[in-house]
């Protein structure tokens, strides 16, 4: 099965870029594409897959804290950016999405 691996935060995040990382290990080539979302700089860095850093104008890449609400403001706020990166990965090939978050 394709699939393209979406995660959010820094859970999230860590999450999808561990499975990117067993999917090559173990050959299974299931993984097609996977990205990353944060608003904390920091914890896009490590990652191997792509990221997409949210919430600039308001945190600054410093992340929101734990802050559930100010994360979802900005979320939303930059969600037609996140969907034109995220939509942009996902293609015909794909039979699945898979959204890991904390």
């Amino acid at each position: 099965m394709k699939t393209v691996l979406v995660g959010v935060g820094q859970a999230g995040g860590k999450l999808a870029d561990q499975l990117v990382t067993f999917d090559r290990e173990k050959g299974y080539g299931s993984v097609q594409d996977a990205v990353a979302i944060n608003s904390a700089k920091t914890d896009l860095q490590p990652l191997a897959i792509d990221t997409i850093l949210i919430g600039q104008d308001r945190v600054k890449g410093h992340g929101v804290g734990g802050d559930n609400e100010l994360g979802a403001e900005i979320m939303e706020a930059d969600l037609p950016q996140v969907q034109q990166k995220v939509g942009n990965r996902i293609t015909t090939q794909a039979e699945s999405i898979i959204l890991t978050a904390g």
